[in-house]
């Protein structure tokens, strides 16, 4: 377990218009922040934090609670605090993926599942303004983070908008970089819903889960700038690594 040094930054200001259990929480979390407990690490125990700090058990409980309110650390009953792993904050859900994993500092890739061409049926004629003998290019890619599995997508775009996307890298490149540079396409907006479900054994085996977690599902049409529809998404995240920003935006 990583100690606290309780130097004097880290030592606590009874003076301060901050409540003690705030100074407390703060310090814990930049430790937590700084990689000085890693993700699975306990924490120290109430008692500990009381010794440490010198402040009573309510303090210390409450400094605990504010923890895990903010998502940075789980109680197992019986056993104590752990330091949870951190989520993927801010997403948009409805931009380039691989983009936004580049902007959080890490390092996007995919596995390509499925790839192939499918007739529109009718929802896909509705979502896409297809006609019903047009057909649609269907790509279903394991979408990661670090090397880690996150998220699942499945892409539905009309076949007529990207001739040949199949000699493209579809797993190291980013498709919306693809569709810019090759096609001139220029996804611009996007409009979707958010659902939670859980993970059935498809979905949990790609993701890495148990069945019956929680995985978060966006629904989502992307359109160019002048709202011809593009694709057609149903994304899977997992909903202990990701919270999303909401609402129709620029992509």
């Amino acid at each position: 377990m990583g100690e606290i040094t309780v130097t004097q930054e880290a030592r606590l200001d009874p003076n301060s218009y901050v409540p003690l259990y705030a100074q407390v929480y703060e310090i814990l979390r930049q430790h937590i922040e700084a990689g000085r407990y890693q993700p699975g690490e306990q924490l120290p125990s109430e008692r500990e934090l009381m010794n440490m700090f010198g402040i009573s058990r309510i303090t210390a409980q409450a400094a605990v609670k504010e923890l895990i309110q903010s998502n940075m650390a789980y109680r197992i009953k019986g056993k104590g605090t752990f330091v949870a792993r951190a989520k993927i904050r801010g997403l948009s859900s409805f931009g380039s993926f691989t983009e936004d994993i580049r902007q959080r500092g890490m390092t996007p890739s995919s596995r390509v599942v499925e790839f192939t061409t499918i007739p529109a049926d009718k929802e896909m004629q509705e979502h896409l303004g297809l006609q019903p003998e047009d057909v649609c290019i269907k790509l279903t890619r394991v979408r990661l983070a670090n090397n880690e599995p996150v998220a699942i997508e499945i892409v539905l775009i009309p076949k007529l908008l990207v001739p040949g996307i199949e000699n493209e890298d579809l797993e190291k490149g980013s498709l919306y970089e693809i569709l810019s540079r090759r096609y001139g396409l220029h996804p611009s907006w996007s409009e979707g819903i958010f659902e939670a479900a859980p993970a059935d054994r498809w979905q949990a085996e790609l993701l890495g889960l148990k069945p019956g977690v929680p995985v978060l599902i966006v629904h989502r049409v992307t359109f160019d700038k002048n709202y011809v529809p593009l694709e057609w998404v149903d994304s899977f995240y997992r909903a202990d690594r990701f919270s999303f920003s909401t609402g129709r935006q620029a992509v």
